[in-house]
Formats: C-alpha cells, structure tokens, sequence
C-alpha cells in the first residue's frame, strides 16, 4: 500500500541499473555498471531542456492521454500515479521516442513535397502507429 501512495503522490522516481551495448559485427550483449559509466549520461535537467526544445520547435508534444483503468485487464500503472501515457516513460525515453517521431513526420512531408501520392506518403505515418 505504501509504495502505491508514493506513486500516487508523485514520490516515486527510476535509477538507471546498467548500460546494455552490443558490438558491431558480434553477437550477444555486454553490461555495464551504471555507476562507472554514469558521466555519459545527460541528467534530467538536460533530458527534459532537449525534450522542451524538440516539442517547441516542431508542434508535437509528450502523449498525455489518460490511460484507460476501468479495464481490470487493462495495466494496472493507474494505482501507481502513472496515469498517462507520458508518465510511463523517463525523459531520456521520451526524447528519444519524440525524436523518432519528429523524423517520420519529416520523412511524410518529404514525400508530399517531391509529389507522391497522399496514400503512399501517408503510409510512413501509419507504419509508425502500427
């Protein structure tokens, strides 16, 4: 019950546990420790400037759409305060899930602008949906 309370009242934070990379050309994964490796990450402040300045300058902005909770099937992130759907991701998820959104839109703009069909342009934009 408490650790729903926290959630509810806006207390509840994320720590990054390790870095995940893959090598070029091999397979498999290595892990690194998030502590040793934590210089190279932007802090929040910097995250959520970057994610401001990617809203601002192209229209799009953080999904705020409620998540439904009526549903006892449904995801249960409502009872921890997570009750949209920008709530379920760190800044530095959102900044780069709004980036790749930023360039599909750019991507069906491009299209239109050198003449293709509405239908075959508005494909890119509904593969994303998909």
């Amino acid at each position: 019950m408490h650790i729903k309370a926290q959630g509810k009242a806006g207390k509840m934070g994320q720590q990054l546990m390790a870095i995940i990379c893959t090598k070029s050309g091999s397979s498999g994964k290595t892990y690194l420790s998030a502590d040793a490796y934590r210089h190279y990450i932007p802090d929040e402040n910097s995250n959520q400037t970057r994610l401001e300045k990617l809203c601002k300058e192209t229209g799009i902005t953080v999904p705020s759409e409620p998540i439904f909770s009526a549903d006892t099937r449904a995801f249960f992130t409502h009872l921890y305060g997570l009750d949209n759907f920008g709530k379920l991701f760190t800044s530095r998820q959102l900044f780069a899930l709004m980036t790749f959104v930023k360039w599909i839109k750019l991507a069906h703009q491009e299209l239109i602008r050198k003449g293709y069909e509405e239908e075959f342009a508005g494909s890119i934009p509904l593969w994303q949906k998909a």
